[in-house]
């Protein structure tokens, strides 16, 4: 009996265990709520704004609470003031519902008018607090059971946006019907931007026809502003919308990214806010739920303001953004028609090869360079000439002299001359052919160094890009601090002076973003001048890592032999070995001294080798007239004339030019290798820097994400703390900095090592990166082969 007793106990406490507990420490059940909406009427987008509440409530209440949603809870009034005071009415006295949220600005707004709530009631569609007269008190709605949500005078931030892009004289603001109407209230008038003009402000209800809302706003008016406009079909707001461009009206949306999407000029509210909405209204339904009064939680909410703008509007209605503007905006719509090509690393680099100009100008070079062999050869080549000569003498001196001058005479001459050894002609022959072999060495180094430059220019080219790419995240990130700084100032945790130094930090930021989009042109345009394309020229590029098909195997197949330090120094010499066999600048210099070492052995032959040249001519008189020219003396000779004569010559005393040639040609020779065995040390330290280079930047590539990511982690983390005053604005400052300079190492680290790697290929003097299958795979197995001999001798390597 006893045990049985026991065994009961036991079981009754394993259950109460096993129940949720309460604050007190009590076992309770998991508890049932039901909660209701108030939607503002009929919309096409309705269904998706109750899934998107249901579910995120569903992912964070689940486990504490059993979450229902019963569909007549689930109410859709008519757009009307009064549609949306019975529907709110509805569900305050359903005792049924626990509470519920009013998913649109009238019943947003109806509900922050009531004095006193029977149940909670959390309105998320607050427009602007001072233009609806909503309570608020210390940062809270300060009404018992009533939370909403609210930005921090988003009228005035939109208004000063629009006005910056285009100024006006008169806003017209469209409204949903009765959102005003509720209550009297006093709106503004006019509206001040920050370069200090004054614009009236009209206040227009629209109706639910796109060509009846256009009608009521006047001609003098030159900006609009929407308010949530969702009693329109999409059908009439694309009439609306289209309408403004007719009418070259700028317009901006408090809705932001998807009416800008949309064709609405301007917005400044991304997307993501209606997540964030949601989510935030979770926990305050958590809050709630957990005993917290819902007239004591926070109501600012901010929403990561985002400059949206679409440009195909602002051409359609002829709006051209500022430099500075466009900085920081995201573009829609861009359209651009003037690129036409999209350029990949590969492709630039082959480009250059056909039309560099550089590398042009080394190909005439060297077709004009093998012209230079081609004429001293031409010295050891027969030389003929053909002579024609026509005299006329004086007709006295011809008749003296019987015959032999004719007073006119017209003669044909051929001459040869042959070189039949000639020391100096045969050593500058050789010498050319080797300074020809220079030249290509030249062309050849001029090769590297354009596909060289190509690359370097290109990912230079992706750095800029993705640092401009950064720049203008960290300039949302300070939009965003600034608007918790505003948040902050509002419920009294933080001075003015926050907000002006986010100000300033925006201002700052703004300029490093158009910094940023500087650099990245000035790249563009390298990119072109290598290629010879025209500077300006637009073009588009193909983002690459690591793991890019279009990256040579060679890439993948050289990584492992640098991630550790020995691997590293034996790749350093095997690369050094490879460099310097390959080395077209070694090569050139080669040439050079081969070139020198002929004329030094050309000098001293000079003392006894003689030059030897074989003439020879012939001539014929093919008329003759006037005085003298019918005389012919007795054996005289017939009008053909030959001779042939092999002279052979040596200087024997040129003064002392001769030594001093070979005295010369010996120094020079010198020189040439002395240069040699430097060149040779500058080319063994630039293959060995560019592989340590890029040692470090391969072994860099994860710790570089590392810090990355912990970097963001903790900026998220220092932010949420300022935002509930936990930590300073310096704090979050420098939080700020180092994820930033986090970011765009860590986005740069695969461009850094890809540059490393055409500097070790530059350097070395090879062009693995366009080797062929075979090529390629003769180099990894010597590289196999260097590393097993290397592991062999492993003690040498220490």
């Amino acid at each position: 009996m006893k045990r049985r007793m026991l065994l009961c106990v036991a079981a009754l406490l394993a259950f109460t265990l096993a129940l949720p507990i309460g604050p007190r420490g009590r076992a309770i059940a998991q508890r049932s709520v039901r909660i209701g909406f108030v939607l503002d009427g009929p919309s096409h987008e309705n269904d998706a704004l109750l899934s998107l509440f249901e579910a995120e409530l569903t992912q964070l209440l689940q486990a504490e609470f059993d979450l229902r949603f019963p569909p007549e809870a689930q109410l859709i009034a008519d757009y009307s003031s009064g549609g949306v005071r019975e529907a709110n009415d509805q569900l305050l006295g359903d005792s049924s519902v626990d509470l519920f949220i009013t998913l649109g600005a009238l019943a947003s707004a109806d509900v922050c008018q009531r004095e006193a709530l029977t149940k909670p009631v959390i309105a998320p569609f607050v427009i602007d607090v001072e233009m609806q007269g909503v309570p608020q008190h210390n940062g809270a709605s300060g009404v018992e059971n009533l939370s909403y949500l609210a930005f921090p005078r988003p009228f005035r931030r939109d208004v000063e946006a629009l006005a910056e892009v285009v100024p006006f004289e008169r806003l017209a603001i469209l409204t949903p019907p009765a959102l005003f109407s509720t209550a009297p209230r006093v709106l503004p008038e006019a509206t001040e931007s920050q370069d200090g003009r004054v614009a009236a402000i009209e206040f227009i209800e629209a109706s639910a026809t796109a060509e009846a809302t256009l009608a009521t706003i006047q001609q003098d008016v030159d900006a609009v502003y929407l308010l949530p406009l969702i009693h329109l079909d999409p059908a009439e707001f694309a009439k609306l919308i289209a309408g403004f461009e007719e009418r070259r009206l700028p317009s901006f949306s408090v809705r932001g990214q998807r009416e800008v999407e949309q064709g609405v000029l301007m917005g400044m509210t991304p997307d993501s806010w209606w997540q964030r909405v949601a989510r935030r209204v979770a926990l305050n339904v958590q809050r709630i739920l957990s005993g917290q009064d819902a007239g004591t939680l926070r109501v600012l909410i901010t929403r990561d303001e985002e400059l949206f703008i679409n440009m195909a509007t602002a051409r359609a209605i002829g709006v051209h953004p500022r430099f500075d503007v466009l900085s920081e905006a995201t573009l829609i719509n861009v359209a651009r028609t003037d690129v036409g090509r999209t350029l990949s690393l590969f492709a630039a680099i082959e480009d250059a090869m056909v039309a560099n100009r550089d590398l042009q100008a080394a190909k005439h070079a060297l077709a004009a360079g093998r012209e230079d062999v081609s004429l001293a050869r031409a010295q050891l080549l027969p030389q003929v000439d053909a002579v024609g000569v026509g005299t006329v003498i004086d007709e006295d001196r011809a008749a003296a002299s019987l015959g032999l001058a004719p007073e006119r005479s017209l003669i044909g001459e051929l001459r040869l001359q042959q070189v039949l050894w000639s020391e100096r002609a045969w050593a500058n022959l050789s010498a050319q052919k080797s300074l020809q072999h220079a030249r290509q060495a030249e062309y050849e180094r001029t090769r590297l160094d354009v596909a060289h430059a190509a690359a370097t220019a290109y990912l230079s080219l992706l750095q800029a890009k993705t640092a401009e790419g950064i720049q203008r995240e960290n300039l949302k990130l300070t939009r965003s601090n600034l608007e918790r700084a505003e948040v902050r100032a509002t419920t009294g945790v933080a001075s003015p002076a926050e907000v002006y130094r986010w100000q300033s930090q925006v201002a700052a930021d703004r300029k490093s973003v158009i910094e940023a989009g500087a650099t990245r042109n000035l790249a563009e345009m390298e990119v072109n001048r290598v290629l010879n394309r025209p500077l300006e020229e637009r073009f588009a590029t193909d983002e690459m890592g690591l793991d890019d098909p279009a990256l040579p195997p060679v890439v993948k197949e050289v990584s492992p032999y640098i991630d550790n330090p020995w691997g590293l120094s034996v790749f350093r010499a095997f690369m050094v070995e490879q460099g310097l066999a390959a080395s077209p600048e070694l090569a050139q210099i080669d040439a050079s001294i081969r070139a020198q070492e002929r004329m030094r052995t050309s000098a001293r032959n000079a003392f006894f080798s003689p030059t030897l040249v074989l003439t020879a001519g012939a001539s014929h008189t093919f008329a003759t007239g006037g005085a003298g020219s019918g005389f012919e003396l007795p054996g005289a000779a017939d009008d053909t004339d030959w001779n042939v004569s092999l002279s052979a010559s040596i200087p024997l005393l040129a003064g002392t030019a001769r030594i001093a040639e070979v005295r010369q040609a010996t120094e020079e020779m010198q020189q040439l290798r002395a240069d040699r065995e430097a060149l040779a040390e500058r080319i063994e330290q630039r293959i060995r820097s560019a592989i340590c280079s890029a040692g470090a930047s391969r072994a860099g590539l994860t710790l570089t994400r590392q810090s990355a990511e912990a970097a963001r982690k903790n900026l998220d983390l220092v932010a949420d703390a300022y935002a509930r005053g936990a930590v300073s604005i310096i704090e979050l400052l420098d939080a700020q900095t180092a994820s930033v300079n986090a970011e765009l190492a860590a986005a740069n680290a695969v461009h850094v090592l890809l540059l490393d790697l055409m500097d070790v290929e530059r350097a070395a003097g090879t062009s693995i990166f366009f080797a062929s299958e075979e090529e390629l795979g003769a180099l990894l197995e010597e590289l196999d082969a260097f590393y097993q001999r290397a592991e062999d001798g492993r003690e040498d390597w220490r």
